[in-house]
């Protein structure tokens, strides 16, 4: 059994080996698979066998530099991509509590207590004066 288990690891020495991306792909071949075993469609085989393929491509390669690249670039875009959706749920859900303010300077999002009238609040980020109107 030692015998397996170093030839295994002497394989996988110098390769990517499983991130992010990696999972990510292999998980929606599997999602999709299971939405082909329902529909029967060509078009979905095709496209769930390329995202096995891929998947496979990137555990398996030697081009660490490349593949951490694009590893970053995934994480990155599921980062904005998850910010997004946190945002947009705190809005639906706190609508009547909270507004929600753009920095112009930073762009940074504030959240301040929804009060009416004309406010003025501080960016914690730049720290210039952002102007509230609250209509209601």
């Amino acid at each position: 059994m030692d015998k397996i288990k170093f030839a295994i690891t002497r394989f996988f020495y110098g390769r990517n080996g499983f991130d992010a991306l990696s999972y990510s792909l292999l998980g929606a071949a599997l999602v999709l698979n299971g939405i082909n075993s329902f529909f029967k469609s060509i078009i979905v085989y095709i496209i769930t066998a390329a995202l096995i393929y891929f998947g496979f491509f990137r555990v398996l390669s030697r081009n660490l530099v490349a593949r951490r690249r694009e590893n970053t670039v995934f994480l990155n875009f599921i980062r904005h991509v998850r910010n997004f959706v946190v945002l947009t749920y705190r809005r639906i859900a706190g609508f009547r509590t909270t507004i929600y303010v753009k920095c112009h300077t930073c762009g940074a999002v504030l959240r301040l207590p929804r009060r009416r009238g004309k406010h003025t609040s501080i960016c914690p980020g730049c720290g210039t004066r952002v102007v509230v109107r609250c209509i209601f």
